[in-house]
């Protein structure tokens, strides 16, 4: 059974009657709603067919009699010239097809703004399937996209929370053979240190765990034992008192401890007058001296980055012993205007005359050094950049996808939009309306993009390993 063997309700389109201006368009709207009733009716939704037809009925109706009303307020003679002028150009040809160029204006740009939206969205929710593919395929080239660039952004375009980061590097030792990770000897470390000159300031760390005991329950906390040149290389000022110094990395001199900001915080509360207490550390007591600021953490070589409870300085252990033992994590900051090549060079001959010296331990052994960001992160990078470029392109297959469609989509509407230009709309008029549906597709493929690129961070998270910092 065709469209047009369904009435619509009599007494809604007698209210139409009434309510639109005679002429031409109230025609072509009342075909309009005709049309789509049966539509409605012919689908299998008899009621809600009919709820729809009286919700555009008073809903249209009311806003021309408002419009009428307005217009004869205005004029003061609702049977003058100007008057009907007036209401035909309020209730032309816009109202049927969503406003139009080539008709007098109305003045108000947001006014023809809302018709825009309303036609668009009307035009979308009549092809739900169309609608959906677009969304669907605009949000999976999207989304992707953001979830990698997000994690990328965070990770690798973000530089160090420390002053001057890309003069922070690593230094590190290995067989000649290959280029790992290994830490330096004691004997190594002062080796570089006193000789070198390329740095600025170089230390060595530990990570340790401590026991910990004060007025409270007695804890078990992650700690580094480090010397002062660390903290020193990375240019990072307590919130409150002060560094140790060099001299309190010797034994008998050494019971300073500096908390972190979120220790300070979790165990005393903040207590603005911690500086000065003791506390007892593995049955010694030490002195409180400072609190680290709260973006205050350490950047491994190794992977990783930590927000220890506590720093301590670090005693090295000297002796035969400790000569051939590899244990010590080392960070520097250059000297300005020294590049890391430069750097590395220089500690590489420096690591030579410390094989002739002891070729039982050093002949072997080689010297790196990286900026601190690079070695932390690994191979990290290239996986990352490797997934933009995959997901770049899969943004590029989307867009193709998406502008065929609405090629499609328009070619099949070139029956209605020569209709509107044959009853007034202006090219310029027939474009804006085009993009405003654009528009209202991309903002919904943009927001579904949001969901996807948040549930993909999650993923990336699951993915990379732990030891990689700033996840």
């Amino acid at each position: 059974m065709s469209s047009a063997t369904h009435r619509p309700p009599v007494l809604a389109s007698v209210l139409l009657r009434l309510l639109l201006p005679r002429g031409i368009v109230r025609d072509s709207i009342l075909g309009d709603f005709w049309e789509e009733y049966g539509q409605r009716v012919a689908a299998g939704a008899s009621l809600n067919a009919r709820f729809w037809y009286w919700r555009q009925a008073l809903g249209l109706g009311g806003r021309s009699l408002a419009r009428r009303m307005s217009l004869r307020l205005r004029t003061g003679d609702a049977d003058s010239p100007s008057a009907a002028a007036g209401e035909k150009a309020e209730t032309s040809l816009p109202l049927a097809f969503g406003g139009g160029g080539g008709l007098p204006k109305r003045g108000n740009i947001l006014d023809d703004l809302a018709i825009d939206l309303r036609y668009g969205i009307r035009q979308l929710l009549r092809r739900p399937a169309f609608t959906m593919m677009v969304v669907l395929t605009l949000a999976v080239g999207i989304g992707p996209n953001v979830a990698i660039f997000s994690v990328m952004k965070g990770m690798v375009l973000r530089s160090l929370p420390y002053p001057e980061p890309e003069r922070v590097v690593a230094i590190w030792q290995t067989e000649t053979s290959w280029r790992g990770y290994m830490p330096l000897s004691t004997h190594a470390y002062d080796a570089l240190r006193e000789n070198n000159g390329s740095f600025e300031e170089l230390g060595v760390y530990e990570p340790y765990h401590f026991n910990l005991r004060d007025d409270g329950e007695p804890v078990r906390v992650a700690g580094v034992a480090c010397t002062a040149s660390v903290l020193r290389a990375l240019g990072m000022e307590p919130a409150r008192g002060r560094l140790f110094t060099d001299d309190e990395e010797l034994a008998g001199r050494n019971q300073v401890v500096l908390l972190s900001d979120g220790f300070w915080k979790r165990r005393y509360a903040a207590d603005p007058d911690i500086v000065g207490k003791l506390v007892n550390i593995n049955g010694s007591d030490f002195q409180i001296i400072g609190v680290m600021p709260e973006s205050f953490e350490i950047v491994s070589p190794w992977g990783g980055s930590a927000r220890p409870d506590i720093h301590l300085p670090l005693v090295l252990l000297r002796g035969d012993y400790y000569q051939g033992r590899h244990w010590l994590l080392s960070l520097g900051r250059l000297k300005p205007g020294v590049t890391a090549r430069a750097a590395e060079a220089d500690i590489r001959g420096i690591a030579a005359r410390l094989a002739e010296e002891a070729p039982s331990t050093n002949a072997l052994i080689q010297v790196w050094i990286d900026p601190l960001l690079r070695s932390s992160l690994g191979g990290v990078t290239r996986m990352l950049v490797f997934l933009l470029v995959i997901v770049g392109v899969v943004l590029l297959i989307a867009c193709a996808n998406v502008a065929s469609m609405l090629l499609a989509r328009g070619t099949h509407r070139m029956t209605e939009l020569a209709v509107r230009a044959t009853m007034g709309a202006g090219r310029r008029r027939l474009v804006r309306q085009l993009l405003t549906e654009s528009l209202l597709l991309s903002a919904h493929g943009g927001a579904v993009a949001v969901l996807i690129a948040v549930w993909g961070v999650g993923a990336l998270r699951e993915l990379i390993p732990g030891r990689i910092p700033r996840v």
